[in-house]
């Protein structure tokens, strides 16, 4: 499948003769180039979201800690190192389902179609993604559903379940995600995140921990240090 080639091309992990061939069949077939230039389009602007999204996480983060006293600080390291000490003294319960779904749930960014200074929206097609970003998601819902009507797309088939999720619709959104598995997508790595964020909640750790694990495996780095921690509070 082109999908998981140019995943492989894109992440560096094709061997020497398959980038060859993978960067001659771009020569030689213009549409094949154009979806490999998508595909990299798409994964530069996801990359510059979460950076920003890293950014503002440690800035707040930062703010946070310069309102404590050099005490505050040391104290809260103290309790941090008498935990971990002690750790095989006291029992410290896993997290509830929702305390870990709400710790790790953000909503996913509009990258088709996404509200800029000055642009204005030139199709209809354009329409249901900008009420998603505008966190209107009853409209993008029903925009979403009447253009899977007219065709099915997997772009649109995710957004939808994001615009679901988003509005705390789980097992809808798990019903559209799973509909996914049958459609060549851009975006495996991320249903494969929320799939296992609702399987979280629902506190059924077997199968997020499976979901989780695929995850890892896909090379995409996508969500890489959080899948590591979920890892580690659902296998316990």
């Amino acid at each position: 499948m082109n999908e998981k080639a140019i995943q492989d091309y894109l992440c560096g992990s094709l061997s020497g003769n398959e980038k060859r061939d993978f960067e001659d069949r771009m020569k030689n077939d213009t549409s094949f180039a154009t979806e490999v230039e998508e595909h990299k389009n798409m994964l530069i602007a996801i990359q510059a979201l979460e950076r920003v999204e890293l950014k503002k996480r440690f800035e707040k983060l930062e703010k946070k800690n310069r309102k404590k006293s050099w005490y505050g600080k040391f104290a809260v390291a103290a309790s941090i190192a008498v935990i971990v000490g002690v750790g095989s003294f006291f029992f410290l319960g896993k997290p509830s389902g929702q305390t870990l779904y709400a710790e790790n749930f953000e909503a996913y960014p509009n990258v088709i179609a996404p509200i800029t200074r000055g642009r204005t929206i030139t199709t209809d097609e354009d329409a249901p993604f900008v009420a998603y970003e505008k966190g209107e998601y009853k409209d993008a819902i029903s925009g979403f559903k009447t253009q899977l009507k007219a065709n099915e797309d997997a772009t649109v088939r995710f957004y939808l379940a994001m615009a679901l999720l988003n509005s705390g619709e789980k097992n809808r959104a798990l019903n559209e995600l799973n509909k996914l598995n049958r459609l060549e997508t851009d975006f495996s790595a991320q249903i494969l995140w929320y799939k296992s964020l609702i399987y979280i909640e629902k506190e059924n750790y077997t199968e997020a921990s499976l979901l989780l694990k695929d995850l890892a495996k896909t090379n995409t780095g996508y969500k890489r240090n959080e899948v590591k921690v979920l890892l580690e509070k659902t296998q316990n």
